[in-house]
């Protein structure tokens, strides 16, 4: 390890550590790292046959000064910042710890491993000489047998423990129940995102009184509607993703919820009940597509969504909503709606948002008629995509009237041979034409 308190150039530092690197000389170790004692850049050389590589490492600094590591760790070595090539497990272990020697506080990581044992030796290496002092916080961490992790060095000095329970993102693949136990939830306290995937979780009672999760992913998770009525009794609970999930059947335990913004249950099968969305005065983005959601349920839920931003309500089917809407005195204040493949008796209803920036209608039985309508309402449309529209033939002339419109989707079987596109196009609007 070398360092120049004097404060040598990055540019110098990496040419003089690559030029030693490159000796013949054989006193020169195989192995070694240096780093700039100002900017944490490591230089860290490796042997492959009868040469040796230097590589660069510069770990991201915050705007609060903090320094953030990013690291793909494996059996073989570890992949620093975003690079191709993997060092050593101690190497890059010692490159941490400089970095966070030079900042004189805990480095954020961002670590991702699908090897229990590798990620074991890589925080044992960490935490080894520290002086019992943390080297790391995990913002976010990925692996898989997360519980078995936890086993493993609960017996030992609880240095790597520490380690793990400053998580606060943690990614879960192919989960299993020993992966999310009451104890594992309770020991990690700056938990505020959980995300799982895959595995053979069935239930989410672990979470159960947990006061810090802020974001919860479960997508695929056969979780049942005993689990939704435990999310819905989380008030801190802001976002919320259950794509796929089986058994979720309705969202009646989130009435009136007082903090969620995000909730995403597309693809689940078995939802019909979705009018408590309505209910919730924090939520700004909904996608309730390909679900069974009835339209009378699907009504109701449309008439408390007038502060909602986002809305995706793909590859439904409902009736008359046009009335609904306009017994209202205020308008929509979604910016993005996506009715794609979506079956009702008109599209007209949709002019009500009138803070509209995106919106897509692919697959729709949209006409001209009501196309011209909305653009001549939707004065802040900025994209709106209209491919795959059967019933469509157009000009796209109705779009020019729209001052922000930046892009435009359309089949070319739906535009007339007159038609406004290169207008658009030399207004700088992105004109896309596909051949469905």
């Amino acid at each position: 390890m070398c360092s120049n308190p004097g404060g040598i150039s990055c540019a110098l530092f990496t040419c003089i550590t690559s030029y030693i690197a490159q000796q013949p000389h054989e006193n020169t170790p195989w192995v070694w790292y240096a780093t700039h004692p100002r900017s944490a850049l490591a230089m860290i050389a490796t042997p492959s046959k009868q040469q040796r590589y230097v590589y660069q490492r510069l770990p991201s600094v915050d705007s609060d000064g903090k320094m953030t590591v990013r690291a793909n760790i494996s059996l073989h070595g570890v992949k620093l910042n975003g690079s191709t090539v993997r060092v050593p497990l101690l190497a890059a272990a010692a490159h941490v710890k400089l970095a966070a020697a030079l900042g004189k506080c805990p480095v954020r990581a961002i670590f991702d491993s699908n090897c229990v044992k590798a990620l074991g030796d890589f925080f044992n290496s960490l935490q080894r000489a520290s002086g019992g002092c943390l080297v790391v916080e995990l913002l976010r961490l990925q692996t898989t047998e997360f519980g078995a992790l936890l086993e493993r060095h609960r017996l030992r000095p609880a240095q790597v423990l520490d380690i793990l329970r400053t998580v606060v993102c943690l990614v879960l693949e192919g989960a299993c129940e020993v992966d999310l136990t009451p104890m594992i939830v309770h020991e990690l306290t700056k938990l505020q995102s959980l995300h799982v995937s895959g595995g053979n979780l069935s239930s989410l009672s672990a979470l159960r009184g947990s006061k810090t999760l802020l974001d919860i992913d479960v997508s695929g998770v056969s979780i049942t509607h005993r689990d939704v009525n435990l999310l819905g009794q989380m008030a801190q609970l802001r976002s919320l993703v259950v794509d796929g999930c089986t058994g979720v059947i309705s969202l009646t335990p989130f009435t009136g919820h007082p903090s969620l913004r995000h909730l995403s249950a597309a693809g689940c099968p078995n939802l019909r009940q979705v009018g408590s969305l309505g209910t919730i005065p924090t939520l700004e983005y909904a996608n309730i597509s390909s679900t069974a959601v009835s339209s009378e349920d699907l009504r109701r839920g449309l008439k408390g969504f007038m502060g909602i931003r986002g809305l995706v309500l793909d590859q439904l089917s409902f009736g008359e909503v046009e009335g609904t809407i306009r017994t209202h005195r205020t308008h929509w204040k979604v910016q993005r709606l996506s009715l794609k493949d979506v079956r009702c008796p008109r599209y007209t209803w949709v002019a009500t948002a009138i803070c509209l920036g995106d919106l897509y209608l692919d697959g729709t039985r949209l006409i001209e008629r009501e196309l011209s309508l909305l653009c001549s309402s939707l004065i802040y449309l900025e994209r709106i995509s209209i491919a795959r529209c059967m019933w469509l033939v157009t000009s796209l002339r109705s779009l020019l009237a729209l001052k922000h419109i930046r892009e435009v989707t359309v089949s070319r079987r739906s535009l007339l041979e007159e038609n406004g596109v290169a207008e658009l196009c030399g207004r700088g609007v992105r004109c896309h034409i596909c051949s469905m």
